[in-house]
């Protein structure tokens, strides 16, 4: 679980730059609250988890549509657990619900059923002030994300991004779909140039042992991975590799919200082997 404690060491934004560009490891929160960082040492790989949280800024639950229970739905829960304790870590801290890091700014922060998965959350409206509260925190997270990648490319001359979500099964399953444990969406990757290394991830998820589940990895089956993180940082930098992996939610109860710890820590034993030695693949790849 992700420590309370740790989780309110906040950190300046200077703070957090400098750090990085001096390749010095560091963990807290950011100035805005937007992200948890965690560097433990310098590897040419970032996981990240921007749909994992919950908060919802103080100022805007009055005005909240939605309940708790339903922002859980297109949440996704845990997937910060899952990659806890690799080496570079950003854990998104704030509900998609309050601004969308996997949106582009302008689209960030939904404001009508059809931007937002036919949920009315903002009946209201949002005033000026409150939307760029909301995008400062995107901007604030994406400033860390970028000058991180910039480390390793400096470093290393490449970078890989493991982009960690979850979907809901129960909605695939009424869709008369079969639903893959990991769905890895490539549609916005030169396939043909990292073939090596999408392939041996998928392969590698397809090995991973989940208690009670036979596990599948597929690709562009239910998502396709063409969201702004792998957008942004694959169309500005040609050295960059975002894998988006997608997680059946079948660590949870889907209409309770109950995690189940057993296969949350099945998924983050699974995830912390495979992108080891996937990573190395890419380094090889790239050297």
């Amino acid at each position: 679980m992700l420590n309370r404690a740790m989780a309110e060491n906040r950190l300046a934004t200077g703070q957090i730059r400098k750090a990085i560009e001096q390749y010095r490891p560091i963990r807290g929160v950011s100035e805005l609250g937007s992200t948890r960082v965690e560097i433990e040492k310098y590897v040419p790989y970032i996981s990240t988890a921007v749909h994992h949280g919950h908060r919802i800024r103080p100022d805007l639950r009055p005005h909240l549509g939605v309940n708790a229970r339903a922002r859980r739905t297109e949440e996704d829960p845990k997937t910060g657990d899952f990659i806890l304790g690799q080496p570079i870590t950003l854990i998104a801290r704030d509900s998609r619900f309050e601004y969308d890091l996997n949106r582009p700014p302008e689209r960030a922060v939904g404001q009508s059923p059809e931007e937002t998965w036919g949920l009315d959350i903002w009946p209201n409206g949002l005033n000026d002030g409150q939307v760029e509260a909301s995008l400062r925190k995107h901007r604030e997270f994406y400033d860390i994300c970028e000058t991180l990648v910039n480390a390793l490319r400096a470093r290393y001359g490449f970078c890989l991004i493991y982009d960690i979500h979850s979907y809901n099964i129960a909605r695939q399953i009424e869709l008369k779909r079969n639903p893959p444990t990991f769905n890895i969406g490539t549609e916005r990757l030169d396939r043909e140039r990292f073939a090596p290394v999408i392939e041996d991830w998928i392969t590698r998820l397809d090995t991973v042992s989940i208690p009670g589940i036979e596990v599948t990895a597929r690709e562009n089956v239910v998502f396709f991975g063409l969201a702004w993180l792998c957008r942004y940082f694959t169309e500005k930098y040609s050295d960059v590799l975002v894998l988006p992996t997608e997680v059946a939610k079948v660590f949870m109860d889907e209409r309770t919200g109950k995690s189940h710890p057993r296969i949350v820590r099945a998924i983050r034993k699974g995830f912390k082997a495979q992108a080891l030695d996937n990573a190395e693949k890419f380094v090889q790849l790239m050297s």
